[in-house]
């Protein structure tokens, strides 16, 4: 276990300054640069780059769900039968069944052109992913990453870029929207799924560059920006912020209506599983080995961020 068992759970009213709302007991999971949390039910599924695994945890109980060497996974969503894992550090795509054995993997598009990073990756709802492909992580850039679309035929395809590292994704199947953190720029877009999968837009969601929010650190992280992104249960956008340790709560607006802390500094994801319960991933040490991170799983977060 990583430190308490108690998070400290921060309220943003007027967004002013942050002032301490209620306390909940959470259980705290060790991890090796955690990111992309996935509920499927009451399973838990996340990604330990570190570590080259994607873990399973259900029941009290965690075991590896996918290891390959290498790979360097950061997130996982439902595909086909199975799931799709993506390989940050090879720069490959990997499909697997539900017992997660590899099927099949992508390395290239459909133009032959080679995936630089893929990063984060969402469910379309018609048995296939959209995922970032963002390239050097680095301020000094140009951009030049891209959001990509692997249909349930196999077919992947680019579908919005070039964009200043696209992070988090997120597709909102209910209203047929895509959400994309352009870290770099600090924004969250908006984009329309169209019909055949393609996207129109983006429109800026949000920029957190003005949004009023609490800074934590006197000194600020370079690479500071909005990492996983997600839909919570009551509609509102839950935006993981790299580099401040912190969770924002935005309205269906893009309005700031609260921000979540926990202790380590480079928040990665947050997914929200049955019942309203929440899974926050973040990094403590995120430059060596052996990438000391946290999952936090949360009964709910209603009523604590408001």
């Amino acid at each position: 276990m990583l430190r308490a068992l108690l998070s400290a759970i921060v309220a943003c009213a007027a967004c002013t300054g942050a002032a301490p709302a209620q306390q909940q007991e959470v259980r705290v999971l060790a991890a090796s640069y955690p990111e992309g949390a996935l509920w499927q039910g009451e399973r838990l599924y996340f990604a330990e780059m570190g570590a080259d695994r994607v873990t399973l945890y259900e029941n009290g109980a965690r075991e590896s769900f996918f290891l390959q060497a290498g790979c360097g996974p950061t997130a996982i969503a439902p595909y086909r039968d199975g799931f799709v894992i993506l390989c940050h550090l090879a720069a490959r795509v990997v499909a697997v069944d539900a017992e997660g054995r590899e099927t099949q993997r992508w390395d290239r598009d459909a133009e032959n052109v080679r995936l630089m990073d893929p990063n984060d990756v969402t469910a379309d709802g018609q048995g296939g992913v959209y995922f970032s492909d963002p390239g050097q992580f680095a301020r000094s850039t140009l951009p030049h990453g891209r959001v990509m679309h692997l249909s349930a035929g196999g077919v992947l395809r680019r579908v919005a870029g070039p964009l200043w590292y696209p992070n988090g994704v997120f597709a909102d199947r209910a209203n047929n929207k895509l959400y994309v953190n352009e870290h770099m720029s600090g924004r969250t877009l908006r984009y329309d799924i169209r019909a055949d999968g393609s996207l129109a837009g983006p429109v800026v969601f949000a920029d957190i560059n003005n949004l009023n929010r609490p800074r934590r650190y006197a000194e600020a992280y370079a690479e500071t920006g909005p990492d996983g992104v997600e839909v919570g249960p009551n509609g509102d956008v839950y935006v993981a912020i790299y580099g401040e340790g912190s969770v924002l709560r935005l309205s269906a607006e893009g309005e700031l209506l609260g921000v979540i802390i926990t202790p380590s500094r480079y928040t990665t994801s947050i997914g929200f599983g049955p019942g309203g319960q929440a899974a926050i991933t973040s990094v403590y040490q995120s430059d060596r080995p052996p990438y000391r991170g946290e999952v936090r799983l949360y009964p709910s977060l209603t009523g604590v961020a408001e």
